[in-house]
């Protein structure tokens, strides 16, 4: 499993279970500890979760994160399938995952009445 996948899988694992031991996380994905070393750093330093070790209880943990924003005031062209995976996104997310906050999309113009269309510039009269 490639390390992208692993990430989305952690992220599903953590809002899941809130807190996992190592040895549950090397069983689930089937990886050395090595391999967990590098994932911990990378969704650390790359991702910015918030992932900490409770030594009392021996499990680690994703701290409450900010939401994740969604600003789309510099494009020019927001295509459906990118619309649809944003819908689908936030049907499937737990409720008690980052919240995503979807800003200035209101200044492109759907082509159509469907909820995930295809969003560009007005038309200029």
């Amino acid at each position: 499993m490639a390390q992208f996948d692993r990430v989305y899988k952690y992220k599903a694992l953590f809002n899941r279970k809130r807190a996992v031991t190592k040895q549950a996380i090397l069983d689930e994905f089937e990886i050395s500890e090595a391999t967990f070393k590098r994932d911990l750093d990378k969704m650390r330093d790359f991702y910015n979760y918030d992932i900490v070790y409770d030594r009392f209880e021996n499990v680690y943990k994703l701290q409450n994160e900010s939401p994740l924003v969604l600003d789309f005031s510099q494009c020019k062209f927001v295509d459906h399938t990118f619309l649809e995976f944003i819908d689908q996104f936030e049907r499937e997310r737990d409720l008690a995952s980052k919240p995503l906050i979807i800003r200035n999309l209101e200044h492109l113009q759907a082509v159509s009445s469907y909820k995930t269309s295809t969003r560009r510039p007005s038309k200029k009269s």
